[in-house]
C-alpha cells in the first residue's frame, strides 16, 4: 500500500517520494530531499506531541546509520518549512517550542490515504492476427 496524507485538505504529502502536491492545482508539485520529508513523517506520526532535536537525529538520521549535526537537522527544518510556504501554506504549520522540540499547530488536520499498489499492465494479444 502506497500511504500519504493530505494536511489541511490543501497539499497531499506522499512520504516515498518526499513530496507535496497542491489538491487545488495538482500540476503544482514541491520536492523536499529525503531528509525534510522525513522530519515531517515524524512531525505527522507524532501529532499532538513534542518532538525533541534529539529525536529527529536519532529517527531521521542515526538509525539510518548516519551521523550529523545539529546544524543539518536546522537546515532540514528550514527546507520543510519553505517546502511548505512554497506549496501554499500562509501559516508555517510546524511551532518551535524553544528548547524543547517541535510539534504540528494543534489547528493541523492530517488525513492518511492509502491506496493499492498499481496492478502490473497487462499485454493484450493484437487483434485482427491469426496463426497458421
Amino acid at each position: 500500500m502506497h500511504k500519504h496524507y493530505v494536511i489541511n485538505n490543501i497539499v497531499e504529502f506522499h512520504p516515498a517520494a518526499s513530496t507535496f502536491r497542491d489538491l487545488n492545482n495538482p500540476d503544482r508539485v514541491v520536492v523536499l530531499n529525503s531528509p525534510a520529508g522525513r522530519c515531517l513523517l515524524l512531525l505527522i506520526d507524532r501529532a499532538g506531541t513534542i518532538v525533541t532535536q534529539q529525536e529527529f537525529l536519532d529517527i531521521v538520521w542515526q538509525r539510518r546509520g548516519m551521523l550529523v549535526s545539529p546544524n543539518t537537522y536546522y537546515q532540514n527544518i528550514s527546507i520543510l518549512r519553505k517546502g511548505l510556504k512554497k506549496i501554499g501554506f500562509e501559516a508555517d504549520p510546524i511551532v518551535t517550542i524553544p528548547r524543547i522540540g517541535l510539534t504540528l499547530a494543534s489547528d493541523t488536520q492530517i488525513t492518511i490515504k492509502e491506496l493499492p499498489p498499481r496492478p502490473a499492465e497487462t499485454t493484450e494479444e493484437p487483434h485482427g492476427m491469426t496463426q497458421d
